[in-house]
């Protein structure tokens, strides 16, 4: 079994979130997708209430994202379309963070282990 964990949103330069801080875990950072900005998310500047992103760059980790010996990899987490609880059921709603980077991490360990069952 392969665990995959956000690193967590704490602006932390050197520690790391639980549980990416656990072993045998492969901790998830922050970073900027490749196709901002859109006409959805044109923002210059992200402020985020404990740090703020200024015109960030493809790739570039997100300013809360923690960073540590302890992460493995980041992938693409900022202002990504997910299903909103809003009443009615029927929204989205762009989330950002640690955690929205996970399900591509999540995808990708899919598909190499689908290659090479015998990887640890």
């Amino acid at each position: 079994m392969v665990t995959i964990a956000a690193a967590g949103n704490e602006d932390n330069s050197n520690s790391m979130g639980s549980p990416a801080c656990g072993a045998n875990v492969i901790a998830v950072g922050m970073t900027w997708k490749n196709d901002y900005p859109t006409c959805e998310d044109n923002l210059t500047n992200w402020n985020w209430g404990i740090c703020t992103d200024f015109s960030p760059q493809t790739d570039e980790v997100g300013c809360f994202s923690n960073e540590s010996d302890f992460l493995d990899v980041t992938a693409p987490g900022a202002n990504i379309w997910s299903a909103s609880n809003a009443s009615g059921g029927n929204s989205i709603t762009g989330m950002s963070g640690t955690s929205m980077s996970c399900p591509t991490v999540v995808g990708l360990a899919a598909l190499v282990l689908s290659v090479d069952p015998s990887l640890t």
